[in-house]
């Protein structure tokens, strides 16, 4: 990796780095190396740790198996190892390690995998729980799931685990969103300092398995006192989580209501909130744009990358200050990795 490179891209058939000089993005190296062989699991979290390691899940390697990848930002080694199991259903990370978790044949499991893939342990429930991604400071997992046993009304559960020496401890378990007729549905966690963060993108009637994506929050509770707080967003379902640091976090929207892409920003610190909409341009030929990813990129602006273009927002004043195309040698252009 190129030392002048500021800003990374991650993309299926390698890595591209570009310096941002006076506000304008400029690409400055390409390196070419097989990251995926098929796909990204885009349902699950991907993960940075060390400040050096990019983790991810991904589909349909040398068949149906589920794999486990790692960049290695200091020596540009990519790493993949084969996973038990396939269909991961979430995934999470800590400061050093990166889980991922399923379920199927009517278990369920959380495995942590340190970044030379190495697998610690595999915790397996009592009862399979399906899981929702996850990001937690520190080596005390705090997951968000919902039992699949005896649990009529999809009542959504906190689950405490501590990391020992490699391996977890399910230290407690409770309810942390009951239902009744209407159940909840969560999008991705984490832990910031005291508060866990999460997002509620909608509902589902439990007679008539309708769903309903009018009441869109994002949900706060401090871990300590126990408060809970409730945030309205401008755009519906809230999904995909980003910790910006420094008070800040962002979240990317399911596309269920709209196509519309952007993302929202919410200070952690009065709990505003601010939609930030992407001014995309239709394409000729009819192809897409998806939301890949948001990163914080110093301490006033953040970027975003859609599959097309990577764009510069400014928090301070509220304005995109630039957008750059994406060249056409990026190959499914997904993460985005910013230097330290």
């Amino acid at each position: 990796m190129s030392p002048a490179d500021q800003i990374y891209v991650i993309g299926k058939n390698g890595i591209t780095g570009f310096d941002l000089t006076d506000g304008q993005l400029q690409e400055t190296s390409d390196s070419k190396i097989e990251i995926l062989k098929d796909g990204i699991n885009q349902c699950v979290h991907r993960a940075k740790l060390q400040d050096r390691y990019f983790m991810a899940s991904e589909e349909n390697r040398f068949g149906k198996n589920g794999h486990v990848l790692s960049v290695d930002f200091e020596t540009g080694k990519v790493g993949i190892n084969r996973t038990p199991t396939y269909a991961f259903t979430s995934a999470g990370e800590s400061a050093d390690y990166y889980f991922v978790s399923t379920v199927g044949s009517g278990e369920a499991w959380l495995a942590p995998y340190s970044p030379n893939l190495e697998l610690l342990d595999t915790y397996t429930f009592e009862t399979p729980v399906l899981g929702y991604d996850f990001s937690v400071e520190g080596n005390t997992v705090y997951m968000l799931g919902v039992p699949l046993a005896e649990n009529d009304n999809y009542a959504t559960c906190l689950y405490v685990f501590e990391v020992e020496n490699g391996k977890l401890v399910l230290k407690q378990s409770n309810v942390f969103d009951a239902s009744d007729s209407v159940a909840r549905y969560f999008g991705d966690s984490a832990v910031v300092g005291d508060l866990l963060i999460t997002s509620f993108p909608g509902t589902k009637n439990l007679t008539t398995g309708e769903r309903s994506y009018d009441s869109s929050v994002v949900v706060i509770q401090n871990l300590v006192t126990g408060e809970r707080s409730e945030i309205e967003t401008q755009r519906s379902e809230p999904y995909n989580l980003y910790d910006l640091k420094d008070g800040f976090i962002g979240f990317d929207h399911a596309s269920g209501s709209s196509p519309e892409l952007g993302f929202t920003l919410v200070n952690l610190a009065d709990h505003s909130s601010v939609y930030v909409p992407l001014d995309t341009q239709p394409d000729p030929s009819g192809e897409r744009e998806y939301f890949q990813s948001l990163a914080r990129l110093d301490g006033e602006r953040v970027i975003a990358l859609t599959s097309k273009v990577l764009w510069i927002y400014n928090y301070q004043t509220g304005q995109i200050e630039s957008s750059y195309p994406l060249p056409d040698h990026i190959e499914w252009p997904f993460e985005i990795w910013i230097r330290p």
